[in-house]
């Protein structure tokens, strides 16, 4: 039920559950709304960044950059997703924690279904920026950098491929270690 109210997945009546597949407009929709909610989320967060945080924000871009290394695709896109989201904690806004969980886990689905068959997508050295931006308290720097970020991602999306009959939700969204 959860996954179904985060639009993840359809259930449909007397037939079961089946991976969402969202369309073209749907997932412009998406990266829309990244747009609007994130640059600020970042620069708020920039704000509120204590020492800890940037550590912890630093060892998570080790584990991503590992992953872009080995060319692991179902690690990187968690972990960026991820690092999305202690963006959000970071920022302390509810509000804001609970659209960006929704937003990027709906990304995910789509980079999945619509993203290069690399691993470029969400790229460590952007996530890398951003930190930058966060060493430095520049908050400007990070909401401008986040929207580059969001345009690059939605960029590099293929919304006119043909949409796969079976995705793997289980292992695009299996937590790591």
């Amino acid at each position: 039920m959860l996954l179904a109210n985060r639009e993840l997945v359809d259930l449909l009546p007397n037939r079961g559950a089946f991976v969402a597949r969202p369309t073209a407009k749907q997932a412009r929709d998406i990266f829309q709304a990244r747009v609007l909610v994130e640059p600020t989320m970042a620069k708020i967060a920039v704000g509120n960044a204590k020492a800890r945080d940037i550590a912890a924000l630093e060892r998570h871009l080790l584990k991503e950059t590992n992953a872009h290394t080995t060319g692991n695709r179902r690690e990187a896109i968690t972990l960026s997703g991820q690092l999305h989201t202690a963006l959000a904690e970071i920022a302390d806004n509810e509000v804001m924690l609970r659209r960006v969980k929704d937003v990027v886990a709906r990304s995910s689905l789509i980079i999945g279904m619509f993203g290069h068959t690399g691993v470029n997508n969400c790229r460590d050295d952007e996530h890398a920026g951003l930190l930058q931006a966060f060493r430095t308290g520049d908050g400007d720097l990070a909401h401008k950098l986040m929207e580059q970020h969001i345009n690059h991602i939605k960029d590099h999306l293929d919304l006119n491929k043909p949409k796969p009959q079976e995705q793997d939700l289980v292992g695009l969204f299996q937590p790591l270690n």
